[in-house]
């Protein structure tokens, strides 16, 4: 029979007891039936397929199943299990594998991720994975102790990467990392080696599904060497182990490092180039400037000599006009000196003959008198107070008056 083991449980004193069902195209179930498989034949059989199929039996698993039918009065009807075929088994697990990538095609999100572009320097790195597991600790020791002494920042968002609830649990936490997305430049998910069976959970459709349309670049580091899951195969990039992932981190800043000692390294090849064009340039022009100094210099010179000598020229040439003046001055003050000195001297002799003749002395000579009043010479028009002195003196006389009145006509007196 082909049958999915619903459930599976292993009793104390070594018998397997299951339950086969089988399903329609919807997942429902269309039959149901109990199926034992008693210690002795448990013992070989169930380590012999393990060996054989990569896993042991488990619940959700498929089989095809040697059976022999029994029936209790009680109990009713259940199957015995006799043999196993392992090779069914495995590949019903590829048929379904390949089921979730045809379907993850048909979704159009297979190859979301990988259209998703790492940043040139990654360092802001958001995880997945248990803080337990040595994978992750082998993540953080190369990381973290990388010879090129780079610093990258991470967030470890704590999943369950084994087991039956590993899917949910991984695609909880990349829920949180969404949440805080603008944080981080990628995620990566990690987890160490381990059995065929602890990577199933990596071949679930809904973390798959989440995995290829994360909107950051997602990393795989799932510990395995044989084959690839369906998350690695929707990651942006699959690496075999958590440190082959740190290495690739490292690697990328060793890259663009590498990029930028190289641009440097243009940099001072073309800043030399553009400092030895331009220091000759700044020769040529120096010695442009140079000529152009030397012709300009001999160009003032040469205006600067005709210019003193038109000065020199006019320089003379006014000198001798004003010596010509000068002798011309010269000439006239000589002519009319002597005649303006007589004019002068015959006005000094009338001005002294006019002075002469006003000498108080010569007045008095001529018969006139002065008189004083008070002390005082007498003034035209000035008043004469009653009871004043007036004295009046002559060539050999003084006469002293007292003034009973006065009288003053047209003329002042």
């Amino acid at each position: 029979v082909i049958a999915e083991i619903s459930e599976l449980r292993v009793a104390p004193n070594g018998h397997c007891y299951m339950e086969f069902v089988e399903k329609d195209e919807a997942k429902r179930f269309v039959a149901k039936l109990r199926a034992n498989m008693w210690a002795s034949t448990y013992r070989n059989l169930g380590t012999w397929f393990e060996r054989m199929a990569g896993e042991p039996l488990r619940a959700g698993m498929k089989v095809l199943a040697n059976v022999e039918v029994q029936y209790h009065p009680i109990y009713g009807m259940s199957l015995t299990v006799r043999d196993l075929d392992p090779n069914y088994t495995v590949g019903e697990r590829a048929r379904q594998r390949q089921e979730t990538i045809r379907q993850l095609v048909d979704d159009g999100v297979f190859d979301v991720n990988r259209e998703t572009v790492i940043p040139r320097v990654p360092q802001h790195i958001a995880i997945i994975s248990s803080s337990t597991a040595a994978g992750y600790g082998d993540f953080m020791n190369q990381l973290e102790h990388n010879t090129r002494n780079y610093r990258f920042e991470t967030s470890l968002f704590q999943a369950s990467m084994q087991g039956d609830a590993a899917a949910e649990s991984i695609i909880a936490a990349m829920h949180r990392v969404y949440e805080s997305m603008e944080d981080f430049d990628l995620l990566v998910i990690i987890r160490g080696g381990g059995a065929q069976t602890d990577l199933d959970c990596f071949d679930s459709y809904d973390l798959a599904s989440h995995i290829a349309q994360f909107p950051l670049p997602v990393l795989t580091g799932i510990g395995h060497d044989r084959d690839e899951t369906i998350a690695d195969l929707v990651a942006h990039t699959s690496l075999k182990t958590p440190t082959a992932v740190a290495e690739y981190l490292i690697a990328a800043l060793e890259g663009f490092e590498g990029e930028l000692l190289l641009a440097m390294a243009g940099i001072n090849q073309a800043g030399r180039e553009k400092l030895g064009q331009a220091s000759l340039q700044i020769a040529r022009m120096a010695n442009r400037l140079r000529q152009q100094y030397q012709e300009q210099l001999h160009k003032q010179e040469n205006i600067l000599i005709r210019m003193s000598n038109r000065l020199e020229n006019r320089s003379l040439q006014r000198f001798r006009e004003k010596q010509f003046q000068l002798d011309q001055l010269t000439q006239v003050l000589r002519n009319k000196v002597p005649a303006r000195l007589r004019q002068e001297k015959e006005k000094l002799q009338l001005l002294e003959r006019s002075l002469q003749l006003s000498d108080p002395a010569e007045v008095l000579r001529r018969g006139y008198t002065i008189s004083y009043l008070n002390g005082e010479q007498v003034r035209p028009g000035q008043d004469f107070p009653e009871g004043a002195t007036l004295e009046t003196k002559g060539i050999n006389f003084s006469i002293t008056s007292t003034i009973t009145a006065s009288k003053h006509g047209k003329e002042k007196v």
